[in-house]
């Protein structure tokens, strides 16, 4: 079963235990039509580094009115582009100790909020998708876009006046390649007046025959091997032609946490957004 991983959740009653619905690993989108016009090499589907992630931004952002990259700022996302440079917030399970204060955390956020506004078009703000009331990626002058994961595929489907494709997510030069696992699960009360009926529906969704259906939704991998192996191989007929690298990703991603308090949870968020948002964002035409 994928993800391999998996870490107990605990609240005032106990742990909670929930049977994965499916999964998604991050990478980015990428527009195939404007690294051909700014004349950079495609990302490789066997991996590529942050460097070269920031040279094709760089390079797509000085065609007229483009752009290079929708860079997520959300925090998980932030979090994850920080295990790539071999550091994170705190300990597994946001225990101590903390490393907010770390120097090489604090190089990292630096390097990310100096793509954001020490370079003209480098990276589209964060907030560009909420002040247009549209997907970056979608008008065509946006290099990149993620780290996103299987979720934007339907959208994106939609697409005609572009060729595209998905790119891995970059890693640092030297270092080991992470990534990110997001996922939901299914659960049952204990409180639940039909728990044998709700297992057997929670069986059947975590069958073979429920994972595939829920598959063709096109918006996650399934956690079954088996059927996750056969889907891509389906996936990849059609855009993204690289879906394979969803999975692939797998072995190398740790489970998305949250921290436990709500009240801290929220602050982290919301200083995180501060260091990769600019007061005046660069907004695509």
């Amino acid at each position: 079963m994928l993800p391999r991983k998996r870490r107990n959740r605990r609240n005032r009653q106990g742990t909670l235990v929930g049977l994965p619905k499916d999964f998604t690993t991050v990478g980015f989108y990428y527009n195939k039509d404007l690294f051909k016009r700014a004349g950079v090499p495609e990302p490789s589907p066997d991996g590529w580094t942050w460097d070269e992630f920031i040279a094709a931004a760089r390079a797509i952002g000085k065609l007229p009115n483009c752009y290079g990259a929708d860079f997520v700022s959300w925090e998980q996302m932030v979090r994850i582009f920080c295990w790539t440079h071999g550091i994170d917030f705190a300990s597994p399970g946001w225990n101590r100790p903390y490393y907010f204060s770390d120097p090489r955390l604090q190089e990292t956020l630096k390097t990310l909020q100096d793509w954001y506004h020490g370079e003209s078009r480098t990276l589209v703000s964060a907030k560009t998708q909420l002040e247009t009331m549209q997907e970056p990626f979608i008008a065509g002058n946006v290099g990149m876009a993620g780290p996103y994961g299987r979720w934007k595929v339907p959208l994106y489907q939609q697409i005609d006046s572009f060729d595209w494709d998905l790119a891995p997510l970059p890693h640092v030069e030297g270092m080991p390649r992470k990534n990110g696992v997001f996922t939901v699960a299914w659960g049952i009360a204990e409180s639940g007046k039909h728990k044998e009926e709700s297992w057997r529906f929670v069986k059947y969704l975590t069958s073979e025959r429920g994972q595939a259906l829920m598959a063709d939704a096109g918006l996650a991998i399934p956690v079954l091997r088996g059927v996750a192996e056969e889907k891509v191989r389906e996936f990849s007929s059609q855009r993204p032609h690289n879906a394979a690298a969803f999975l692939t990703a797998a072995d190398l991603a740790e489970p998305t946490d949250y921290a436990p308090n709500p009240e801290w949870r929220s602050s982290c968020a919301s200083r995180q957004r501060k260091s990769s948002s600019s007061a005046s964002p660069s907004v695509p035409c």
